[in-house]
């Protein structure tokens, strides 16, 4: 909560969530902490595509929205590592309108980089797409391109309706298991809804 808190407290973006009161300085000691955010009228995603998927301009509307913000927040050290479905709000039901909310698995640079991301046992992520640079041992879990790939399952998800869960294509491949891609004449391999994959990264797809 205290690192969400400090993540907000640095954004200022109308698709951010202004963060209105808190009292998370006082995370160390006996009072109950609370946190009291902007409200956003709105469904997230996955109420929308609960009742219907959306059409690949309105998909195309909300991937540019969601990456407009996340240049906003990359630049200035936040990652949020935690894009899903149930983490986007439509403003207003308009899908050019994304709100991104939950920072609550985000990270500020100035962090401690030697201080531990989990406690021990855990992993960090979320079950709508399992990435192997989120995972325990990896050494990529502070990687700003993680939130892109979230980003491609959040597309995926909005044109089909089916949670993404791994990279891997029509012949169950992982992406570090294709050739190099030639960009002149060979067609990138698509995002397949599928098991977990376990020793792949955003960077090799």
């Amino acid at each position: 909560m205290h690192r969400e808190v400090t993540a907000l407290q640095t954004l200022d973006h109308p698709g951010i969530p202004k963060l209105l009161d808190s009292n998370s300085s006082e995370f160390d000691s006996e009072s109950v902490l609370y946190l009291i955010m902007e409200y956003i009228e709105g469904p997230t995603l996955a109420e929308v595509v609960g009742n219907g998927t959306l059409s690949l301009t309105d998909a195309q509307r909300l991937l540019l929205g969601l990456l407009e913000i996340l240049e906003y927040t990359h630049r200035r050290g936040i990652v949020h590592r935690d894009i899903k479905a149930d983490n986007v709000i439509l403003g207003d039901g308009r899908a050019e309108k994304p709100v991104l909310i939950d920072f609550g698995l985000s990270f500020n640079k100035e962090e401690e980089l030697s201080s531990p991301l989990t406690h021990s046992g855990q992993q960090l992520g979320n079950r709508f797409l399992v990435l192997p640079e989120l995972q325990l041992t990896s050494s990529l879990q502070r990687d700003p391109r993680s939130d892109l790939t979230q980003c491609v399952g959040v597309l995926f998800y909005a044109v089909t309706g089916v949670v993404p869960v791994a990279l891997m294509d029509e012949s169950s491949r992982l992406p570090h298991q294709h050739a190099p891609s030639n960009p002149y004449g060979r067609q990138s391999p698509s995002l397949c809804a599928s098991g977990c994959c376990e020793s792949s990264t955003a960077a090799s797809w």
